[in-house]
């Protein structure tokens, strides 16, 4: 087992797995890999990937955010923005080990609070987070209408 963060070396394997997470949702691998990019490339973004046996089979993406974070009471905050463990690897404390790795980056940041989100219907990933010690903080639909 080893987690690194992110690196030019890996970064084909990484886009290649976010495309498992995200293949319902995003149809054109250049879309996550412009994503990807940006988190790269920036200061206040990182990932971190979790090997086993020098197969990558998780990672976490994590961002710093200075917007209002809904009842947080600091800035900035540790904000997880996608984490993911493949299929047959779950159950395992796969991701309480990346988050526990990425919260070391947070705390050189001078993060004070984690904040997360999740879709509505999304019950393992709830359960995930009331078993870090996350509190349910906000409920929200969203609504649309054409005009």
């Amino acid at each position: 087992m080893e987690i690194i963060e992110i690196s030019k070396k890996y970064f084909e394997d990484w886009l290649n797995i976010g495309l498992e997470l995200w293949s319902k949702y995003i149809d054109k691998k250049e879309f996550l890999r412009k994503e990807f990019e940006e988190i790269m490339s920036s200061d206040n973004q990182t990932a971190f990937l979790y090997f086993y046996d020098n197969k990558l089979i998780g990672f976490i993406n994590v961002s710093l955010r200075f917007e209002y974070v809904q009842w947080a009471k600091s800035s900035p905050v540790w904000y997880i923005e996608w984490i993911f463990v493949k299929e047959e690897y779950r159950k395992k404390w796969i991701s309480k080990a990346l988050v526990e790795k990425a919260r070391d980056w947070m705390i050189f940041k001078k993060c004070k609070e984690i904040a997360s989100d999740t879709d509505f219907d999304n019950i393992t990933s709830q359960a995930f987070h009331k078993k870090l010690g996350f509190k349910e903080s906000w409920r929200i639909v969203h609504f649309i209408k054409n005009i």
